[in-house]
C-alpha cells in the first residue's frame, strides 16, 4: 500500500487539534510488497514511481492520484531511478538485471551487473550516469 500526506495539511490537522491527518491518496497498485518509491521533480504535477515483489512499476500523478503507466518485468523489482526529465525509469531486480523502462517510444533495455540482488541505485543529476549497487558488496 502506498499512501501520501500533504505535509501542509498534517501540520495545520496537527496545530488545530484535529486527530490523526487524513491521506491524500492511497494506492493500492501492487499485489506484494512495494520494495522502492521515487516522486519526480516536477513542479506543478510529479509524478510518483513505485515498484514491487510483485514485478510491476507504476508511475500515478501524485496531484490528481490518476495511474499513468503499469509495467510488468521480468522479476521481483528492488529499486528505482528515474531519469532528470522523467522519460525513462530504471529499475533494479532480484536478479542483478536493471531495466530501461522508456515513457516516449523507446524499447526496453536490459544491463546485467552480478547475479546478486540490485539493493540500491541512483542516477546522475545529468542523466548520463547509472550507478547500481547489489548484495554481492
Amino acid at each position: 500500500l502506498i499512501t501520501v500526506w500533504s505535509l501542509s495539511s498534517v501540520m495545520e490537522t496537527v496545530r488545530s487539534g484535529g486527530g490523526q491527518p487524513r491521506p491524500l491518496h492511497t494506492f493500492s497498485d501492487h499485489t506484494m510488497s512495494v520494495s522502492a518509491l521515487v516522486v519526480g521533480a516536477g513542479a506543478s504535477d510529479p509524478y510518483v514511481f513505485s515498484c514491487g515483489l510483485d514485478h510491476k512499476l507504476s508511475v500515478r500523478s501524485l496531484v490528481s492520484g490518476r495511474l499513468l503507466a503499469s509495467v510488468s518485468l521480468p522479476g521481483p523489482l528492488t529499486c528505482i531511478a528515474v531519469d532528470p526529465l522523467e522519460y525513462c525509469a530504471y529499475v533494479g531486480s532480484n536478479n542483478g538485471c536493471c531495466y530501461k523502462v522508456s515513457f516516449v517510444g523507446e524499447d526496453m533495455m536490459t544491463l546485467r551487473s552480478s547475479s546478486g540482488q540490485a539493493t540500491s541505485m541512483a542516477l546522475s543529476k545529468s542523466g548520463q550516469h547509472l550507478v547500481m549497487g547489489t548484495e554481492d558488496g
